[in-house]
């Protein structure tokens, strides 16, 4: 198995067509760096095939249920940023003061636990998340974005995330475990 993934120099200074670009300066759009990246990836895609064929074999009869999990707790931890807001639970870390609450906060806060009770428990999922998803944008433009251009120095991480979450929640709906699962087949696409 080595063997047959083992890189040939040969193989890597030749294009498609067959052309051998061997020597220095030959390369005539300055594609030959990318040779050896991009037969590598070819390799581990052709390595990894099984394997995770397999993994989709073995988790992919439950992605419902999995889904189901995603939604729950997302939905749960947005319930939680909104709870900290008005109620200063669960505490805020040490060192981080209790944010005064304004006109826009309150109006954050409680997107943050309607959204999130709906995500939650599955309840019209589609429609809150994508108010949730609109809300965490606006978030991370009007209050992470101005503190540095990356979200990992910014710390808008998390509305990155849940910005996305909640865009994938709207387009897939509340799913199995869900109050509108209960109320009928077709409710659990809201």
């Amino acid at each position: 198995m080595a063997v047959s993934h083992a890189i040939s120099m040969t193989s890597l200074s030749q294009d498609s067509l067959g052309q051998s670009w061997d020597k220095v300066g030959q390369d005539p759009v300055g594609w030959g760096k990318f040779r050896l990246l991009s037969h590598l990836l070819y390799n581990v895609r052709q390595f990894d095939r099984g394997r995770s064929q397999r993994m989709v074999r073995l988790l992919g009869r439950y992605s419902e249920y999995i889904y189901a999990i995603l939604r729950i707790v997302t939905g749960l931890l947005f319930v939680f940023h909104g709870t900290q807001k008005f109620f200063h639970y669960p505490p805020f870390p040490a060192g981080m003061p209790a944010m005064p609450l304004n006109t826009l906060l309150t109006v954050g806060a409680g997107i943050e636990i309607v959204a999130g009770l709906m995500i939650l428990f599955g309840f019209f999922a589609s429609i809150a998340a994508f108010i949730a998803s609109g809300e965490m944008a606006v978030a991370y433009f009007m209050v992470h974005q101005p503190m540095g251009a990356w979200p990992t120095t910014n710390g808008g991480d998390s509305a990155v995330l849940f910005c996305f979450i909640f865009l994938y929640i709207a387009s897939r709906g509340s799913g199995v475990w869900s109050i509108d699962s209960l109320r009928g087949a077709g409710a659990a696409r809201l």
